[in-house]
């Protein structure tokens, strides 16, 4: 990158704009009689760049700046600057050749100190135009950026240790170190900050968050009982709904049952005259046949009366039968027993002819002979109402 014109309107001896345009590549000097305006050329560029000291420029007061300080109708200075940005290697970072081939900087001061800066013909800040030169290894605070009339004497009569010095500021080195060292101890001053950040908040802010943290799970438990409590007060308002739901469909229900009924109702005492009038004949139709009844009611007791009687009488009987019947039953097992011991002492049965009985045993009569027992047993309606039990005994002839 390299200067392709100077342009100088209001800046110390320059009443009106003057351009120095079309600088060679090789420009590097500048030479003239005493009072040219020389000096007040590489003022112009020091003051463009953005040099803060006025006494580098010959100044002690702004207001120096300007064509005969403002007295003759010029009330501004401007000193404007045209690079050509053709060398890739030379650019500055972030304006590249091919977008930026011309890059103008220009700087303005007012009567009153007020002073502006331009980058690209746009208004730009002062610190903004000074890392713009620094990028490109121009520092215009280093006292040995230009070298002024009378500098090459001084340079000569240096020591090798001031010429490093110099050169090292020539280079831009020297603002790196500066750059450098201001970083450090903007770092140092960091770290300590940072050690006294991380003491507070071992010492206040940690207490204080762990409380803050025991308050967060306290509030996480009440949103959570919260949402449960609402969930159920939700669940509660929807069943007792659903619960009014069904009893006003069942109350509905049954006030519709209850019209219906009222209406029948009404219908049925529409015909209630007519009902009564049948009710009322009914009722002397059956006062007038409840003699019959009673007296039917009557013959039927004493019936039952005299039936009950009779059953009385016929168990009896029954049970002087059943009485009978058990006796014969001993008395015939007496027989029998009695039968078999003559059996066994006689040997000998005696039977009659033409007569149809059953001889049961023998016995002897009081004079000593043999006799025969014969029994007819006669049974007949043994269990019946009135029935009898007739015993026949007989004695044979001895």
């Amino acid at each position: 990158m390299r200067v392709k014109s100077i342009v100088i309107d209001g800046f110390k001896s320059y009443a009106h704009r003057k351009a120095l345009d079309d600088l060679s590549p090789h420009f590097n000097a500048i030479t003239g009689l005493n009072g040219s305006g020389k000096s007040n050329i590489f003022d112009a560029v020091c003051f463009v760049m953005g040099i803060t000291n006025l006494k580098r420029v010959r100044a002690e007061d702004p207001r120096e700046l300007i064509f005969r300080a403002g007295t003759t109708g010029v009330h501004a200075a401007r000193v404007t600057i045209e690079f050509i940005n053709d060398d890739p290697r030379t650019a500055p970072p972030g304006y590249s050749c091919e977008e930026y081939p011309i890059i103008t900087v220009g700087r303005q001061i007012r009567l009153g100190g007020k002073q502006q800066f331009f980058l690209n013909n746009t208004v730009s800040m002062q610190s903004k135009v000074k890392r713009f030169f620094e990028s490109i290894s121009l520092n215009v605070d280093n006292p040995h950026f230009m070298v002024l009339q009378g500098t090459v004497h001084k340079l000569i009569g240096m020591r090798s240790q001031d010429i490093l010095s110099l050169i090292e500021e020539a280079v831009g080195t020297k603002a790196f170190d500066h750059r450098r060292r201001t970083a450090e101890n903007l770092i140092r001053s960091k770290e300590k900050k940072m050690e006294e950040i991380d003491n507070n908040i071992e010492t206040q802010i940690g207490p204080m968050l762990r409380a803050m943290k025991a308050d967060q799970d306290e509030y996480e438990r009440f949103v959570q009982m919260s949402e449960s409590i609402e969930e159920k007060r939700r669940f509660r308002i929807a069943f007792e709904y659903e619960e009014q739901r069904q009893r006003l469909e069942s109350a509905t229900e049954r006030r519709a049952a209850v019209e219906r009924d009222v209406v029948v109702s009404k219908e049925q005492l529409k015909l209630l005259p007519a009902s009564e009038d049948a009710s009322t004949r009914r009722l002397m139709e059956l006062q007038k046949s409840l003699v019959t009844p009673a007296e039917a009611v009557i013959s039927l007791h004493e019936e039952e009366s005299l039936l009950k009687k009779q059953l009385a009488r016929d168990e009896a009987h029954v049970e002087g039968a059943e009485k009978a019947l058990r006796l014969l039953e001993e008395n015939f097992h007496k027989l029998e027993k009695e039968k078999e011991k003559q059996a066994a002492r006689n040997r000998t049965v005696c039977v009659q002819k033409g007569t149809t009985r059953s001889t049961y045993g023998t016995s002897s009569c009081g004079e000593g002979k043999r006799c025969q027992i014969e029994a007819f047993p006669t049974v007949a309606n043994l269990r019946g109402a009135g029935g009898h039990v007739r015993l026949v005994v007989r004695r044979g002839t001895c």
